[in-house]
């Protein structure tokens, strides 16, 4: 059922597929992982042209959180979210092309 990931089940279901659920040992929650806005800000604060793909990697890890805490806030925690993805996405997309202004253009 769970070709490349260790699994388990809770059993066959009348009418249905057992469900399945993922567990994740090989990788577990990064306690280092920044999960509030001040430390996002600092984050980005520090981070500069990288050549190293884990740090890319975490700033794309970013990102995507950041988008994900943006659509599901409310009010200002949302306009302040917004505001980081699109911090973010600059820095990604620096690293990508080289020059952080082209991103307003898209």
């Amino acid at each position: 059922v769970c070709p490349d990931l260790p699994c388990q089940t809770d059993g066959p279901r009348p009418g249905g597929e057992p469900p399945v659920t993922f567990l994740r040992t090989e990788e577990g929650p990064d306690a280092s992982f920044p999960k509030t806005i001040p430390l996002i800000q600092q984050l980005l604060n520090a981070t500069e042209f990288t050549q190293d793909p884990a740090a890319y990697s975490r700033l794309v890890a970013v990102m995507v959180y950041t988008a994900e805490r943006a659509k599901f806030a409310t009010g200002s925690e949302r306009q302040d979210w917004m505001e980081l993805f699109i911090d973010t996405f600059k820095l990604v997309h620096r690293d990508i092309v080289g020059d952080p202004e082209t991103a307003l253009a898209l």
